[in-house]
């Protein structure tokens, strides 16, 4: 089944409680702004779905959670933003976004993890997380590819924002930055392949943990800033 946006967004939700279920779906944009925009609701699940050509593919604003399993956003301003509540993105393809998931926290905390999955050739990032003021944004890469991005995993906080990041076990190469830590935040690497970027790590004056298992060889430059190892258990 398909549909097709030309203005305003594909699907909406902006009542308390409700549970929305989009399963086998094709939404392509042809003026439409997003795919779909929930503001309010208990729970949003993508099952199987393609986007295409929005600003946002998925907004998700509310409190409750958002479940993303085996879906592809190709070709979008925002694969995913999530501004709210948790995210679970499963078995996912991000292509040609400028983001594939953006994650800002303005107010609260605002989770997301994302497993088995991939996002390649995002202009801006492949999966970004920033938190403002007062805020708190939680991001967990597992087992994942990420390729050919300017920004493979960027995390920012900004001004008395809380930033959390862990990358794990994924694969990241043919990025302009592969992990990028800013203003604040914390990032924690374990597992992974970082390869063939022009930057492999870089800390821009946060705090870049490591626990001394990744493979980070072949990139014009492997290490920008400092390092923080520590002991696994």
């Amino acid at each position: 089944a398909g549909i097709t946006v030309f203005s305003g967004s594909g699907v909406s939700s902006a009542t308390a409680g409700v549970r929305v279920a989009l399963r086998g779906l094709t939404i392509n944009g042809l003026g439409g702004s997003n795919g779909v925009n929930m503001s309010d609701g208990s729970s949003l699940v993508i099952d199987r779905c393609y986007f295409s050509n929005f600003t946002d593919g998925v907004y998700f604003m509310a409190a409750g959670k958002l479940r993303v399993v085996d879906s592809i956003f190709n070709g979008n301003g925002y694969g995913i933003q999530a501004r709210g509540g948790t995210t679970t993105i499963t078995r996912s393809s991000f292509f040609e976004n400028s983001y594939g998931a953006y994650v800002a926290a303005t107010a609260g905390e605002t989770v997301v993890d994302v497993e088995k999955s991939v996002v390649s050739g995002s202009a801006a990032s492949g999966f970004y997380v920033s938190a403002g003021s007062g805020a708190t944004a939680r991001l967990m890469v597992t087992e994942s590819s990420v390729t050919g991005n300017v920004n493979g995993v960027f995390a920012y906080a900004l001004s008395g924002g809380t930033v959390s990041t862990t990358v794990s076990n994924s694969t990241l190469s043919h990025n302009t930055n592969a992990l990028r830590v800013d203003g604040g935040a914390v990032m924690v690497v374990s597992g992974n392949t970082v390869t063939r970027n022009s930057m492999g790590m870089v800390n821009f004056g946060s705090t870049l943990k490591s626990a001394g298992n990744n493979s980070v060889q072949e990139n014009v430059g492997n290490v920008s800033g400092a390092i923080t190892n520590f002991d696994t258990m």
